[in-house]
């Protein structure tokens, strides 16, 4: 999804987010709290990651979006 977002755009980072934030969805496989992220920049420079965040909907949704900031600094540091 990420690679896809920067192909067809004009950016030069692209990032792709899922999981399950609640409060309904959850399932033995995706437990709530479960958020995979994918990064990716120039030149193939890619990263994924999976986390388990606690708490409720919004509690998950800004550690989500803090480590998605994060996840998208450690790949334009690393060129």
């Amino acid at each position: 999804m990420a690679q896809g977002a920067l192909a067809h755009s004009n950016a030069n980072l692209a990032i792709a987010i899922t999981g399950i934030a609640g409060p309904q969805g959850a399932t033995e496989q995706k437990p709530l709290g479960m958020v995979s992220f994918a990064a990716v920049a120039p030149k193939n420079r890619i990263r994924n990651s999976t986390k388990y965040f606690k708490g409720n909907r919004e509690q998950i949704r800004t550690q989500a979006v803090i480590f998605a900031l994060e996840l998208l600094l450690a790949i334009t540091n690393n060129s």
